[in-house]
């Protein structure tokens, strides 16, 4: 794993967009905003590849209280929340859990007025909306998750999630990435300077394009021992030739 951190970063992309004694023009605090957005820019397409996710972490949340009657459990999520990958149910700390399923909206409704139960296969969850949700600032946005029917008090979820990146502050802070993925961000931290002066960024571009091109490529390999598979949806071409003998 390479830790590089951000004043290097800041010197790095200072070099690749040829504008090393620009001071007066590109200050350090500046300099560091485009290297975060890079940072950014190259996190965003490393998640675009869900089939084995770099970036994982897992936070427990226990049930604590009861929702108001004909509503749902809400579950307020830590903060840097970007994606999910599973959500599990236990009635115990240490389980054992029970992966839960998404409901469809179509369903909410008829989960919801199941009012509360103990059997974990009937729980599922979903984004919970306003005003039940936590914002973010001043950004009505959905940080909370509702679970239906109303599971048992004290009983536990485990959230396991895509986080979102955290900022580099200070010189020293440091930036994890695999194989030289930092040099993309390096890259479109020179391209946002240049575009500032009005300079052609066509070379850097294609430099970034490529390096997004490579991360893509190892991103979708990371587990060689068992690819991504097809899911076979059960009964779908029954269902289709249904309705295509009912349209025709």
């Amino acid at each position: 794993m390479a830790l590089q951190n951000l004043e290097n970063m800041a010197t790095a992309a200072l070099r690749l967009a040829d504008i090393e004694n620009a001071a007066n023009r590109f200050p350090t605090p500046e300099v560091y905003t485009y290297v975060n957005q890079g940072i950014v820019r190259v996190y965003a397409e490393i998640i675009v590849c869900q089939d084995r996710p770099y970036f994982l972490t897992e936070a427990n949340v226990q049930i604590v209280t009861a929702p108001l009657l004909g509503q749902a459990t809400v579950i307020p999520l830590p903060l840097d929340m970007l994606q999910f990958t599973s959500v599990s149910w236990a009635s115990a700390q240490n389980g054992p859990w029970r992966q839960l399923e998404p409901y469809e909206e179509t369903e909410r409704a008829a989960l919801l007025n199941a009012g509360y139960s103990v059997a974990p296969w009937h729980f599922k969850y979903g984004f919970a909306a306003s005003p039940a949700a936590a914002t973010v600032g001043t950004i009505p946005m959905s940080m909370s998750i509702d679970v239906v029917p109303q599971p048992p008090l004290s009983s536990w979820l485990k959230v396991r999630y895509i986080p979102t990146p955290t900022p580099l502050v200070n010189p020293t802070d440091t930036c994890n990435f695999l194989l030289g993925f930092d040099d993309a961000a390096v890259t479109w931290a020179a391209v946002l300077m240049r575009r500032k002066d009005d300079l052609d960024t066509s070379a850097l571009e294609r430099d970034f394009a490529a390096h997004v091109e490579r991360i893509h490529s190892i991103a979708r390999r990371r587990d060689r021992s068992r690819p991504p598979r097809v899911q076979i949806v059960r009964n779908w071409g029954m269902r289709g030739a249904g309705r295509r003998g009912r349209g025709f």
